[in-house]
């Protein structure tokens, strides 16, 4: 009886080899896009942590930008993001991540989009991708769809006064008082019934190639703001 062989030491380098076909779209993507040309744009809006205080390493600026480009090719939420991170390896490849190295979790996913959207890059990185994906050939100007994902944020623990006050466009007064408080909550997002159930957050309106599935623009409203 053959005895079954463990894992060697390459395995995991043949596999990604294997992946690595010029006919993958991430593949495409990964070697087409000059990617650290979004770093100065990116890293100049982000805020980092603290590092004197013990705060955790901030993750790369052009890996969490790539995590939201595949979000949008694969229409996926913050959490299953970081499930299939972990999960498939295609995704490790395009990131370049190693088996052992963290993965930003959905809260840190979050918090970076929130930040180059309140920032107000958010449009200047996508129109940017867009330009380079089209001169690169990489865009089908048919069969467009347009995608309005629903983003939760995280639960804020509001008072039903400060929620009231949120819907009207105010900030409670105790979180003006309170710069550490403002800081951790969201004055912008807002809440929307979707399919019976109630979302309190963003919607992002993106335009996609059917055929591709690459972007060609992106959007992000408060959750109330009509699809069209």
């Amino acid at each position: 009886m053959a005895r079954k062989q463990s894992p060697g030491l390459f395995d995991e380098q043949n596999l990604r080899e294997s992946l690595n076909k010029p006919s993958f779209i991430l593949v495409k993507l990964k070697k087409s896009i000059p990617w650290d040309s979004f770093r100065t744009m990116i890293e100049n809006a982000v805020r980092k942590p603290d590092q004197g205080q013990g705060g955790r390493p901030a993750f790369d600026s052009i890996l969490m930008f790539k995590i939201l480009i595949l979000q949008r090719i694969y229409n996926l939420s913050d959490e299953k993001m970081e499930f299939e991170i972990l999960d498939r390896t295609t995704f490790k490849v395009f990131l370049d991540l190693e088996l052992e190295d963290t993965v930003p979790d959905q809260k840190t996913i979050w918090l970076f989009r929130e930040q180059i959207t309140q920032s107000g890059i958010a449009d200047k990185l996508f129109n940017k991708f867009a330009g380079i994906l089209s001169s690169e050939g990489m865009i089908v100007k048919e069969g467009v769809l347009v995608d309005a994902t629903l983003i939760e944020v995280p639960k804020q623990r509001n008072t039903k006064k400060e929620n009231d006050q949120l819907k009207e466009g105010k900030i409670p007064a105790p979180w003006k008082k309170n710069p550490n408080m403002l800081s951790q909550k969201d004055t912008d997002a807002r809440w929307v019934t979707k399919g019976g159930k109630a979302f309190y957050g963003y919607k992002n309106n993106v335009k996609v190639c059917k055929k591709t599935k690459l972007i060609l623009n992106f959007e992000v409203d408060s959750a109330n703001e009509h699809d069209s």
